[in-house]
């Protein structure tokens, strides 16, 4: 998969302030909402619960949240880059300042050139 498939300019975000992770997630959630035509309050539940299984903040200041979304029609990506870092439970306890949120199709046949758990 091409990543202009699921990641337009468009999409990409610079000087996002986020003055926590839980208010950047809902904000990043409304964006994605907003592009997709889908309840910002459903990408939310499904992007925090996906959070409560373990942190997605992969480290080096990145984080991936992501999650399988029933509403979500294609893949769907949003990068942002922050004006501050922000705590993230980042697995090298990290603040992060680059966060890429992706949303897909509950039923995606992934490959190995994309894979979410």
């Amino acid at each position: 998969m091409d990543v202009k498939e699921f990641l337009a300019p468009s999409d990409v975000f610079i000087g996002i302030r986020g003055t926590n992770k839980t208010k950047l997630l809902e904000d990043l959630c409304h964006r994605a909402a907003s592009a997709l035509k889908v309840d910002a309050d459903k990408i939310k539940a499904d992007i925090l619960k996906r959070e409560e299984l373990g942190s997605t903040g992969v480290g080096g200041g990145v984080a991936i949240p992501h999650a399988r979304i029933a509403d979500v029609k294609r893949p769907f990506g949003l990068l942002a880059r922050l004006k501050s870092a922000i705590e993230f439970d980042a697995i090298d306890r990290q603040p992060v300042d680059l966060v890429f949120l992706c949303c897909c199709r509950q039923s995606l046949q992934v490959s190995n050139s994309m894979r979410l758990p």
